[in-house]
């Protein structure tokens, strides 16, 4: 098929559809999503923005070995790191496990260990691989559902710019 109206109408759900497929690529599970979404208009770069957990000191529920390594890589002016450190590409329940122990990247991550309503939940995950492929299967399927446009935004009509 050519490139030129295949993807008429159908680029709002393109991404996501992507996203699900590299999902199941790299072995987390498959599901169905639902499409023909309108998409926004405006992305925010500071809507993104998280706590730093090395800053101005490092966060003392993170493993001091894990800081260590996190200040060395940050020096760099170009550093990036994986949230997830062991199986950065694939969809597994070693981001939980490290977690369990101290090791997460985003001071937001490492507090789910911490809360008392979301501990079981990641103490399950991180002990159990097929619980993980479903719950985050269903996850993926709730949040097509978060906060869908009606009457505003559009729905594009071609793949190659706004």
């Amino acid at each position: 098929m050519s490139g030129s109206g295949y993807c008429v109408g159908k680029l709002t759900w393109i991404s996501r559809i992507s996203c699900r497929d590299a999902v199941a690529l790299a072995g987390g599970p498959t599901h169905a999503i639902p499409t023909g979404r309108r998409d926004g208009l405006v992305s925010n770069i500071a809507d993104g923005i998280l706590p730093d957990r090395l800053s101005p000191v490092p966060d003392k529920t993170m493993d001091p070995a894990l800081a260590a390594q996190l200040l060395k890589t940050c020096a760099k002016s170009t550093a990036t790191t994986f949230l997830d450190q062991n199986t950065s590409f694939t969809i597994d329940n070693q981001f939980f496990r490290q977690i369990m122990l101290q090791k997460g990247i985003l001071k937001i991550d490492q507090e789910l260990t911490l809360d008392k309503s979301s501990a079981p939940i990641v103490s399950s995950l991180a002990a159990n691989e097929n619980a993980l492929q479903t719950e985050f299967a269903n996850a993926m399927i709730k949040m097509a559902s978060i906060d869908i446009l009606v009457g505003k935004g559009e729905i594009r009509k071609k793949l190659w710019g706004l």
